[in-house]
């Protein structure tokens, strides 16, 4: 398994693991400059990696083929600051990229071949913090530090649904199912079903500290990660915090796992 970490100082770092040997050590695969200056967004799916920069540009590598493909130059004026793949069900290479930038403008990319910027959308009035599409590839949801949410719909290409937020949203992402989507601001992580009408959360996953990143594992789990380098997995439907830092719900038995 290939992880993959972009830094502060433009570098790309990326680190495998033998998920067949019975340790945690990682073992350094590649060093790449991939940017000027900050690495901003990063997204991984099939053999690409896309990762974008303070400088409002997007460095595409084959991971399978090590190969680096070169740079796009986002419409969007500024730093290229969320990234996602599209990948159809039942392929294993996506055929869409879609980022934001610290401008609020949305764009989807065609991938593979020459890279074509197929659309952009002037999304939000700032920047965009996180962008997800729903498994059927026929809607997305954008988020952004003006505090609101968007719907898009991919195929008639516009926004059909936007809503303001209680706080603005760092990042947002579909289960695998598509079924439901989870929203992070700041320390507090909302369950949303899709189906439903009201934006209301499903379930609320509180922390002491501020929650960095979350992935889905399955339709069963949740993992979150937070400041302090502590890991929490969470059962889906919300049942409780099966493991985590010390607080991670009330009256939920947790343990601590550090980095």
């Amino acid at each position: 398994m290939l992880f993959a970490a972009g830094s502060y100082e433009r570098f790309l770092f990326g680190f495998e693991w033998d998920q067949e040997q019975a340790t945690s050590s990682l073992t350094k695969s590649f060093t790449h400059p991939a940017h000027k200056g900050a690495i901003r967004s990063i997204a991984a799916a099939g053999p690409f990696l896309a990762c974008g920069g303070s400088e409002d540009t997007i460095h595409i590598y084959n991971l399978r083929t090590n190969k680096d493909l070169g740079f796009l130059m986002a419409p969007g004026e500024g730093a290229v600051t969320a990234a996602v793949f599209h990948t159809p069900t039942g392929r294993s290479t996506p055929t869409h990229l879609l980022t934001g930038s610290a401008d609020g403008s949305l764009s989807i990319w065609g991938v593979g071949g020459e890279w074509t910027c197929l659309k952009t959308f002037k999304a939000h009035t700032k920047e965009v913090t996180g962008v997800a599409v729903h498994p059927s590839g026929r809607v997305a949801l954008s988020i952004s530090r003006d505090g609101t949410l968007r719907i898009w719909d991919l195929v008639k290409g516009r926004s059909t649904f936007a809503t303001k937020l209680p706080q603005a949203a760092e990042a947002i992402t579909f289960s695998p199912s598509g079924d439901v989507y989870a929203l992070l601001a700041g320390a507090v992580l909302s369950m949303h079903s899709v189906a439903a009408e009201s934006s209301t959360a499903l379930a609320t996953l509180s922390h002491e500290r501020r929650v960095l990143c979350h992935a889905f594992h399955g339709e069963d789990v949740l993992l979150t990660g937070c400041d302090d380098g502590s890991l929490h997995a969470w059962s889906i439907p919300v049942s409780g915090c099966m493991g985590g830092s010390p607080g991670g719900g009330a009256g939920l038995h947790t343990q601590s796992r550090e980095r």
